[in-house]
């Protein structure tokens, strides 16, 4: 999606964003302009969140599913390390660690 699109999109939707936000307000009982003020209070400066938004998008939410990638790597190879260790002890006499641990074991054995 373009810059202009994507920048066109989020300032469409933080207005919708203000406008729900000022009608509840009146809803409440408050006058239109001091609703509108107060919406506008509580949402924050909108310069601000639309460069969060920006910032958000792009390489750093790629980095992070990168990171999540690795992460779910190293759990994987030490479950699989942690495995063995305990398929070796049972072999040699051990009793499991835990009932869960035993579970895990025989359904993850091939």
């Amino acid at each position: 999606m373009r810059r202009r699109e994507f920048d066109g999109e989020l300032q469409q939707e933080m207005a919708a964003h203000l406008e729900l936000a000022a009608a509840e307000n009146l809803r409440r009982g408050l006058p239109p302009q001091e609703a509108r003020r107060l919406a506008a209070v509580r949402f924050g400066g909108v310069t601000s969140a639309q460069e969060a938004v920006r910032d958000e998008r792009g390489l750093p939410g790629l980095a992070s599913c990168l990171q999540d990638a690795r992460l779910a790597g190293v759990t994987a190879q030490a479950v699989e390390r942690r495995r063995k260790e305990i398929g070796i002890r049972m072999a040699l006499g051990a009793r499991p660690p835990s009932r869960a641990a035993a579970n895990t074991l025989h359904s993850a054995v091939p």
